[in-house]
């Protein structure tokens, strides 16, 4: 599934797409992961399973060097959750960045 709009066409880059279905009482939400072919073939499924018994445990598709919950993930609840990458035309120098690890 790619369903890339004309913004992300322009710009050159790579784009995610989510599509929900919701059929009898049934709920389904595909993503698909667009990102650079360089990233995705270090990039993993992470299950974690919290020392904490009264957190939930998750699955979560993880990149390299990023903390979890920055492409799509699900917990033991059946919450689930897609991300979207939008990107600036311009990047700011000296700006306070997104993410850090």
């Amino acid at each position: 599934l790619i369903l890339q709009g004309n913004t992300t066409e322009d710009l050159n880059v790579p784009s995610c797409s989510d599509v929900l279905v919701r059929t009898g009482g049934d709920t389904l939400l595909g993503h698909n992961e667009d990102n650079d072919k360089a990233i995705g073939d270090d990039a993993f499924i992470q299950h974690v399973i919290p020392a904490d018994p009264s957190l939930p445990a998750y699955s979560a598709y993880t990149y390299p060097l990023l903390l979890a919950g920055n492409a799509f993930t699900t917990n033991a609840y059946g919450m689930a959750f897609t991300v979207n990458a939008l990107f600036p035309k311009t990047i700011l120098k000296g700006a306070l960045g997104r993410q850090s690890m």
